[in-house]
């Protein structure tokens, strides 16, 4: 043993100051912070049990750099009960590596405290010789304790529960010591120790790793787990760490495993990962590819030595290995390279990037496919995290994938619906790399899954119509909805390609019942649909009776249906109430549909006498169609009038039907021998002219005295001449008109009446033959008395007794009055004259009449 160096090493004393308060007595280093925290922890823990008295104790920790030790005595010389006397030691962590043994640190401890009287005033630093290291025999068995113990510390951290450790004082001491010994030097800083006792009640920070339960205290420790320090169960340490720790044979390999990794170990942790990539790296075989062990040695490797320019070789021997094994044996494996960083290898290698490609290329192609492998690698795909799928693994794989549907076929289509029933990423991805070709659209169709989501329904049929895939999404609202929500959002989606037929809608028709059909017919107002439900109700009219004539679409349905029925009630529950609403609909511009319009002009439905908005109709109809709806009207509102009903007004189009020839014949016909019914459709429709009512008269074989009364009235009322001179005719002949003669008396003139006196019930005057005589010659003579027939001439009278002066009218009176009081002409009388008259106008009945009344011509 040689001497290398001195370590120096600063000291303490720490105890009663004033023999009251625990703090710093001496320190060979000056350091506020330190000497703060030193007065702190040197001081007893805690308070002690009752009855238990304190033996001296070792403790340690780190603080700023520093590695403190100390050993602390119990004071009996303080004024106060409890106070504690402890010696420090003072040293840099960093020069823990130097120091082999921890028994040399230790023996630099006072042995017992001073006294009072012997404490210096100042104190100097230690001096620590440093020699080489003594070789020490590989051990063979241990206490099994101290095995617990160490693999209690490599898997401890700050903020668990301290390892507890209950034996005598000395063997705790030697436990320290052989720890010591065998810890790489830069983990000794973490080993802090002390002591306690009693049992804390959860993890505190302030805690060291190791601390120390005097055997007298264990049955106060009883909740928590103490290991014991039996020195006579002894064990064979066999884990690397065990055999690294107590200097075993197997200990020096895995130390020099550690030196290739080129190493600075700073915590458990790390020791504990050199030891599973040890046991990784000695569990190869070079006869077998295991790429599961090669995979979790390469992670290891990267966790241990991140920097790419150190362990070199051990990480280009284990990617080469793992790069063959993948395609062979670890499709799995290359799965879980996603999370593995590669920055920590040698950047020119490549072979795990090939490796993988040619994996994935194999998934997505495989004749007999793993469903949930191929699920997880999509999912991998889509994953942009980079804690969760590293950059360099997914390019790869997305490369991969990529060229693996370049070329369509059922097996990657299949994996494309795997993808699409994942998630929404998923999903987007996927259909984003399919090719936009119809070859892929077709395959795509015929591989859908039996069933979709609604979700998965939407993201696909979106993508359909950017693509313009309207065959696929078809078969996916297909699989994914009910069949008239399918067939509704096909139709919803086509409305953009402006088309009037599509195949794909017929397919999806064939899923639905009629029922259904018409439904959605009704609904969605598409021509294609309204099409394919008008031909089922025309098939089916009882498909008709849930119609609502309001809506256009039922309208046209029905419109549809009438072509192959031709009737115009069929299938209607109520035919009044559907037609009359068609109507009314009509009226106020929302229905236009030609084919009910025609079948209802045909029938009794044409009468729309009753409907509120008949003023309106007559303006909507067809102009083909107006003559048929106002014929069925009229008919109608005959009969009103005539049943005595009719209190409404009546529109232009009624009357100028009413008064038309085609109308009046065809009534006046029908009511021949009905005066009672012309009179009272007259009443409201005043549609009777002189001309018709005259030919009326002329053939009505006989008339109630009353409804004659009415006849000649009316007759009287309009003047009508023609009518009127009718009557006279028909009176002359049957006394059931003579009522309806006297009701138009004041239509004749005297001349007429006194010819006619006795019809009239009046008794001729003379006067009135007179005047009747001057009225008859003036209208058959109207050139005079002296005109061309010069009739007065011919009955004997003087023509020199008129003057040209006077109108030829004024002459006829001037004549009348010579021939009544004399003067007229020697020869001329009423007899001569009348008689001349008659020569000329010998069927003139009124010269006839006068002829026979010639006695009142006597006064």
């Amino acid at each position: 043993m040689s001497v290398v160096s001195t370590l120096q090493i600063h000291q303490a004393y720490f105890g009663a100051v004033n023999g009251t308060s625990h703090g710093q007595l001496v320190s060979s280093l000056t350091d506020t912070y330190l000497r703060s925290f030193l007065s702190g922890i040197t001081d007893r823990p805690e308070a002690l049990p009752t009855g238990f008295e304190i033996s001296p104790y070792l403790s340690a920790t780190t603080y700023r750099g520093y590695y403190i030790l100390w050993r602390t005595w119990s004071d009996n010389e303080a004024k106060r009960l409890g106070m504690v006397f402890t010696h420090v030691l003072i040293l840099s962590v960093q020069d823990l590596p130097r120091i082999p043994e921890l028994s040399s640190v230790l023996s630099l401890l006072l042995d017992k405290p001073l006294p009072v009287a012997q404490q210096p005033t100042s104190l100097g630093p230690l001096s620590l010789s440093l020699i080489d290291h003594q070789k020490i025999e590989p051990v063979g068995a241990v206490p099994e304790s101290w095995l617990t113990i160490i693999n209690q510390m490599i898997d401890w951290h700050p903020g668990l529960l301290p390892i507890f450790v209950s034996g005598e004082a000395d063997q705790f001491q030697k436990l320290l010591e052989d720890l010591w010994r065998g810890l790489p030097g830069t983990l000794r800083g973490l080993l802090g120790f002390g002591i306690r006792f009693t049992p804390p009640n959860k993890p505190n920070s302030a805690l060291p790793m190791l601390v120390y339960i005097p055997v007298e205290l264990e049955d106060k420790w009883r909740s928590k787990q103490i290991t014991k320090l039996d020195i006579n169960l002894v064990k064979t340490p066999e884990a690397p760490i065990e055999q690294l720790i107590l200097n075993g044979q197997l200990g020096h390999d895995f130390l020099e495993f550690i030196n290739n990794l080129d190493l600075s170990l700073e915590n458990f942790r790390a020791l504990n990962l050199c030891q599973r990539a040890y046991v990784q790296f000695k569990s190869l075989q070079p006869s077998e590819l295991d790429a599961g062990k090669l995979l979790a040695l390469l992670r290891s490797l990267r966790q241990l030595q991140p920097d790419p320019h150190k362990a070199v070789e051990i990480k280009r021997s284990t990617i080469k290995l793992l790069a063959e094994a993948l395609p062979v044996v670890g499709v799995k494996e290359a799965m879980g390279l996603r999370n593995l960083p590669l920055t920590a290898f040698p950047p020119e290698d490549q072979l795990l990037e090939v490796a993988l490609e040619q994996i994935v290329i194999d998934v997505i192609k495989a004749p007999k496919p793993n469903e949930d492998l191929q699920k997880n690698l999509l999912g991998y795909l889509v994953d942009t995290n980079a804690e969760n799928i590293e950059p360099w693994w997914r390019q790869t794989a997305l490369k991969a994938f990529e060229q693996s549907i370049v070329q369509d076929s059922m097996h990657t289509a299949k994996v494309i619906w795997l993808g699409v029933t994942k998630t929404e990423t998923i999903r987007d991805y996927v259909l984003s790399t399919v090719p936009n070709t119809e070859d892929w659209e077709q395959i795509l169709s015929k591989t859908i899954p039996r069933s979709l989501s609604i979700m998965v329904a939407d993201s696909v049929t979106s993508f359909c119509v950017r693509r313009n895939w309207w065959d696929l999404f078809a078969e996916t609202v297909a699989v994914a909805f009910k069949p008239v929500e399918a067939l509704r959002r096909q139709i919803e989606a086509e409305k953009q390609l402006n088309i009037s037929i599509s195949p794909r809608v017929d397919k999806l028709v064939k899923r639905l019942s009629d029922s259904e059909l018409v439904d959605i017919a009704v609904e969605l107002t598409h021509t294609q649909l309204l099409e394919l439900a008008g031909e089922v109700c025309g098939r089916d009219p009882k498909q008709l009776l849930p119609m609502d004539v309001h809506m256009q679409s039922w309208r046209t349905i029905w419109s549809i249906s009438l072509t192959y029925t031709n009737s115009i009630t069929v299938g209607l529950s109520n035919p009044k109430e559907s037609i009359s609403t068609f109507l009314k609909e009509l009226a106020y511009g929302r229905a236009s549909d030609s084919q009910p319009l025609e079948l209802i002009a045909a029938s009794t439905y044409a009468n729309i006498l009753h409907l509120p908005e008949r003023t309106i109709i007559w303006s909507r109809l067809p102009t083909k169609l107006l003559p048929k709806f106002v014929s069925t009207t009229l008919d109608a509102l005959v009969e009103e009038i005539l049943a005595g009903k009719w209190t409404g007004t009546i529109e232009p189009v009624l009357m100028e039907k009413a008064r038309s020839i085609e109308f009046i014949g065809k009534f006046l016909g029908q009511k021949w021998n009905e005066p009672a019914a012309v009179l009272s459709v007259n009443d409201v429709l005043h549609n009777l002219s002189d001309n018709y009512l005259k030919d009326y008269i002329h053939n009505l074989p006989a008339i109630n005295g009353i409804i004659a009364a009415r006849l000649g009235k009316l007759v009287y009322l309009n003047n009508w001449d023609s009518s009127a001179r009718t009557l006279l005719s028909k009176a002359k002949s049957n006394t059931d008109f003579r009522p309806a003669l006297y009701e138009c008396t004041g239509m004749f003139n005297l001349l007429t009446k006194f010819i006619n006196h006795q019809l009239f019930g009046h008794q001729a005057t003379s006067i009135e033959a007179w005047y009747a005589l001057e009225e008859l010659l003036a209208d058959l003579y109207e050139e005079g008395p002296d005109g061309e027939y010069k009739i007065w001439k011919k009955a004997g009278g003087d023509v020199t007794k008129f003057s040209n002066a006077q109108s030829r009218r004024a002459q006829w009176t001037e004549a009348i009055r010579l021939l009544r009081y004399g003067g007229g002409g020697k020869k001329i009388s009423v007899e001569s004259l009348i008689k001349a008259a008659l020569d000329d106008y010998k069927g003139n009945s009124n010269l006839k009449a006068l002829a026979s009344l010639k006695h009142l011509f006597q006064s």
